[in-house]
């Protein structure tokens, strides 16, 4: 074994996981070997669960090991706050969520008192446990690791923080076929043995997440995995957490945030589900994703105590809508309208008859208005696009037909001898046509186009009156 520094001020906050009593032995270790090549604020250790800040354990007198994040100074120093074993080891227990205390400080030594309080002290190793080297019972050279690993023949391997030589630098660092009792190596010309072993006890994280989900629109259609559009609501129940927040396909997510924070807030309180947040996937790309909530300590805003993760699809693109027109023979102004629109619908574009194009942006069915007139009497075709706020548009609908007829349609007026005119468009010739009714009940009928050259009209004859009592028809 190499030769390994005394255990013995700055605080940078680390993940912390939940617990489950039959794992958290093996979590431990997992944890512990983790980080092997990592120095005490983790910047040696590609991909480091503990992101760059340093090793603790919440909750104890331990401090964090690393005082100067990121610094590539010579060891032992390396950024280092202390002598940093116990933080290490404290550090493990706790992402597994196994009880730590006050009896937890900067000393390898504290794990012999912890054990000794907890009545776990113990002279047979068991994956989880700290084990706890020194020259003496208690107060010498110790140093204390995690147990990883268990052998038929009563030897076990260990895995240490701040383990290393004046050769070497001190790093998270592994250790194979040990036992009780066994020297190990000298410190200032003293013996260091294998002393015995410091067992966790159970416990809880203060904030456990008991649920994570997302839901678009209401409560009843909440559920842990589905496909998303548009802005959906993420919530997690939880059990005593200071705050929760959410993080983008960030599963191992650090207290200070990161490029996976979603927002560095939450609606909080509230009945469950809790701490509510709103959350627009309009910017994700199509497919898969990671939502992860951590909830923090309901003492410590800086400490996470429990993750979660789910899974969601997002999918963007707005649904195929269904173009409603007008039936009958349609003259004037024509209304076309859309539904089963998706929540995302930001604007409808109708296409009439392949390359005239009108855009509602109008909410609700989408309508627009048209004016018949601008179109031939007779059948013509539509079909509608659904597009979201980024543009993305849906299949183009079934293509649904109207029919106008405007050529036949009549207008009246009643001119100040009281004489009723209707003016209308002859079908067999586009003549207009003044079928008139007089006071005294004498009916006339006179083609205006024959006798006073009115241009033939495929559109709605329209009739005025002015204050002399002129009757004037218009037509197009």
């Amino acid at each position: 074994m190499t030769t390994a520094l005394l255990c013995s001020t700055a605080l940078v906050t680390i993940p912390i996981g939940s617990v489950s009593a039959a794992t958290a032995a093996q979590n431990i270790a997992s944890y512990a070997t983790s980080q092997l090549g990592a120095g005490p604020c983790s910047n040696t250790a590609s991909g480091s669960t503990n992101g760059n800040a340093g090793y603790y354990a919440p909750h104890t007198t331990q401090n964090n090991s690393c005082s100067h994040p990121g610094t590539a100074a010579s060891p032992p120093q390396s950024g280092q706050a202390q002598a940093w074993c116990a933080d290490f080891a404290g550090w493990a227990w706790s992402r597994a969520g196994v009880t730590v205390d006050g009896n937890l400080s900067d000393g390898a030594s504290s794990f012999y008192i912890y054990a000794k309080a907890h009545n776990t002290w113990s002279t047979a190793p068991r994956v989880g446990d700290a084990v706890y080297f020194d020259s003496t019972i208690y107060g010498g050279h110790g140093h204390v690791a995690i147990v990883t690993n268990v052998h038929s023949d009563g030897t076990f391997d260990s895995v240490g923080g701040n383990e290393g030589d004046s050769s070497s630098p001190y790093l998270v660092r592994q250790d194979t076929g040990l036992k009780v009792g066994e020297y190990v190596w000298s410190e200032n010309n003293v013996g260091v043995y294998v002393e015995g072993f410091a067992g966790p006890v159970g416990g809880t994280p203060t904030a456990t997440l008991t649920s994570i989900g997302t839901w678009n629109g209401s409560a009843a259609n909440y559920n842990s995995s589905q496909t998303v559009s548009g802005t959906v609501t993420l919530t997690a129940g939880e059990t005593a957490a200071s705050k929760v927040w959410y993080y983008l396909d960030d599963t191992n997510p650090a207290a200070n945030g990161g490029a996976g924070l979603i927002s560095a807030s939450d609606s909080g309180g509230g009945a469950n589900p809790t701490h509510n947040l709103a959350f627009n996937t309009a910017g994700l790309s199509a497919g898969g994703h990671t939502i992860t909530a951590a909830a923090f300590d309901g003492t410590n805003t800086s400490q996470i105590d429990s993750v979660k993760t789910v899974t969601i699809t997002v999918n963007n693109t707005p649904s195929t809508p269904t173009v409603s027109v007008p039936g009958g023979q349609a003259v004037g102004t024509v209304s076309l309208s859309s539904t089963d629109l998706s929540g995302n619908t930001a604007s409808v574009v109708y296409t009439i008859d392949g390359n005239r194009t009108y855009t509602s942006t109008a909410g609700g069915g989408f309508p627009v208005y048209l004016d018949s007139t601008t179109l031939a009497d007779g059948v013509h075709t539509v079909t509608a696009a659904a597009l979201n706020v980024g543009g993305a548009a849906s299949t183009a609908s079934t293509t649904a037909t109207f029919t106008v007829n405007n050529f036949a349609h009549a207008s009246s007026v009643v001119d100040q001898s009281g004489t009723t005119s209707i003016f209308t468009a002859d079908a067999s010739n586009g003549h207009v046509i003044d079928t008139s009714v007089s006071s005294a009940g004498v009916i006339n009928v006179y083609d205006l186009t024959v006798h006073n050259g009115t241009p033939a009209t495929s559109g709605n004859p329209v009739a005025a009156v002015d204050g002399k009592g002129t009757v004037s028809v218009l037509t197009r």
